[in-house]
């Protein structure tokens, strides 16, 4: 039982007590109360005064936490949750039972459309399963389809305007901000955490560092997340040198 959240399905022996930890006790996407968290409230309530629906996506959502907890920040927002991994997908679904502004999907996400490979890590942890477009046959969890935002933002119907995207792919944010990343000049903030440390040598944030550093963001650290934050009024506009 999580307080403010309800019962949730954890496996004992995974990481899923972990990834509790990073967003409800080490509150990982808590920005806090200051001038950063009136940007997004401002631009939040813009979107719902203009008859819109602001969208918040979960890429990498695991068992739901940060689904949870951006549902519970932003309760009339709809949150889409992405994960490649089917029992992760299935804990998850349970997790978010009965909360209808979450969407659980079972896809990766990347920079193009096409299929992923879904790849189990050394550790068998659940929060480490990677993606890779070698050829599915190798998959040893078998292989699921890539969406990109623009996918999930034409499927979310009119009035749909992106707010905030979470990003924890475990490496495949290389592919991510490799192409089509015109979403950048919408969202209002990115919580991402990068992978350089499991994968050295192989450059995997180096399209991030390359898509994001003109756009204007402010950024603040959190434990493993690193936060980009831009001021409502200011969405796709870098800031003035």
């Amino acid at each position: 039982m999580l307080a403010g959240i309800g019962e949730l399905t954890v496996r004992t022996r995974d990481s899923d007590m972990d990834v509790l930890r990073q967003v409800f006790v080490e509150r990982q996407y808590d920005i806090g109360d200051g001038a950063h968290r009136e940007w997004l409230r401002r631009r939040y309530e813009r979107i719902l005064s203009e008859g819109g629906t602001p969208i918040v996506i979960d890429a990498g959502a695991n068992i739901g936490a940060a689904s949870l907890w951006f549902s519970q920040q932003y309760p009339l927002a709809r949150v889409i949750a992405v994960e490649p991994d089917r029992e992760n997908v299935e804990i998850c679904r349970k997790n978010v039972a009965g909360r209808s502004n979450i969407e659980v999907r079972l896809d990766a996400i990347g920079g193009t459309s096409g299929r992923v490979a879904v790849l189990a890590v050394d550790d068998g942890m659940s929060w480490g399963v990677q993606t890779t477009r070698a050829d599915a046959a190798v998959a040893e969890h078998g292989s699921v389809g890539v969406v990109t935002v623009a996918d999930i933002m034409k499927a979310a119907g009119d009035g749909a305007e992106l707010f905030l995207v979470k990003v924890d792919i475990e490496g495949f944010e290389d592919d991510l901000f490799r192409h089509n990343t015109e979403w950048l000049d919408d969202v209002s903030a990115l919580y991402i955490e990068t992978h350089d440390s499991l994968f050295p040598g192989q450059g995997k944030s180096i399209p991030l560092q390359r898509a994001i550093f003109d756009q204007g963001f402010e950024i603040l650290l959190r434990g493993e997340t690193m936060t980009f934050l831009r001021e409502e009024g200011a969405v796709g506009q870098p800031a003035d040198m």
